[in-house]
């Protein structure tokens, strides 16, 4: 009876084996000579749109398609371009990025949203980074207490924004007084912190890095798992409070600086292809042309599996909200 049911386990081992061959096989001739549509949140130009035309550039050597086209579709603080990606036809032939911010927006019905975030098709995630509190040097601001004495214009490119919610749950833990100013795009927020126009802005680590080292402007605090090496000399917010729901929100932020650059298809598409997909990703981020190619464009590159990022979406999504600030008034 023992050998008959060791046989039966092998036969059955042996049918799954065979068809998720099978099912691979499938997913790779579809894709045979097929052009790859990557939808961008944003305007050409800075780290989104580089970081997707370097995919665009690479994945076809880990993929059999003829070509990747980058399409950016901006506005509405990359609500637009997540929408047309999440409607677009199930195929595995639409891929896309965008603010990770959206995250936040499903967590906290900032905004009625058609998109859910546990649907979607996670392929991978690009990089990670820290998040810092940058001021420019007509700010006034020197330090972190500084902070607590005044009104502090805060700039922004949008409400749903990633920077925006997270200095809004900061300001609210912290008992600061935050003027957000929307509208920036790009570069557009380091020329505005060098003419005095804001005071200050939360930015990732990665695309500010030149700003600081060029002497205009200096970070008050980082967000991060580690201290990056241009930062020698700023504290970690962890390190300048000790109230535990500060401390519920830094670790929040940490979490989320954890999913920079997110690749992702819309629900529906088969799980072969989805497969395919997230492999071929994989092999693209870690190729080392690509990596090149990053390093001379300054964007870092720390590459996740779409299986892992799904799992950690799923649970930043089943936080309880209880600890958190309410922010009910962005809505």
């Amino acid at each position: 009876m023992t050998n008959r049911l060791h046989k039966l386990g092998f036969l059955f081992l042996a049918i799954f084996t065979l068809s998720s061959s099978v099912a691979a096989d499938d997913a790779m001739e579809f894709f045979k000579g097929k052009r790859i549509t990557y939808i961008v949140a944003t305007k050409p130009g800075g780290g989104y749109d580089a970081f997707a035309r370097m995919v665009a550039k690479y994945l076809p050597k880990h993929l059999p398609v003829q070509a990747v086209v980058v399409k950016n579709v901006p506005g509405a603080g990359h609500m637009i371009g997540l929408h047309q990606l999440y409607t677009s036809k199930p195929d595995g032939l639409t891929i896309g990025t965008f603010n990770h911010g959206l995250i936040y927006v499903q967590m906290f019905n900032i905004q009625e949203m058609e998109s859910d975030f546990r649907k979607m098709k996670w392929l991978g995630r690009g990089s990670t980074d820290v998040r810092m509190f940058v001021v420019g040097n007509k700010s006034g601001l020197q330090s972190f207490s500084d902070l607590k004495n005044r009104e502090t214009l805060i700039g922004s490119g949008g409400k749903t924004q990633s920077s925006n919610i997270e200095m809004e749950l900061l300001a609210r833990t912290l008992g600061i007084r935050i003027k957000p100013v929307y509208g920036f795009t790009g570069p557009e927020i380091e020329l505005a912190l060098i003419r005095g126009d804001i005071a200050g802005t939360l930015a990732f680590g990665d695309s500010t890095r030149a700003f600081l080292e060029e002497g205009n402007g200096k970070a008050l605090f980082y967000i991060g798992r580690g201290r990056p090496s241009y930062l020698p000399n700023t504290p970690s917010l962890d390190s300048l409070i000790s109230d535990p729901k500060t401390r519920e929100v830094t670790k929040l932020i940490r979490d989320m600086t954890e999913l920079g650059r997110l690749i992702a298809a819309p629900p529906g598409v088969p799980d072969d292809r989805v497969a395919l997909l997230r492999e071929a990703i994989m092999k693209t981020l870690t190729d080392p042309e690509l990596i090149k190619d990053a390093e001379n464009l300054k964007l870092g590159i720390d590459a996740m599996n779409g299986a892992e990022v799904e799992n950690r979406i799923n649970t930043l999504l089943s936080i309880p909200l209880a600890n958190l600030p309410s922010l009910d008034d962005l809505r």
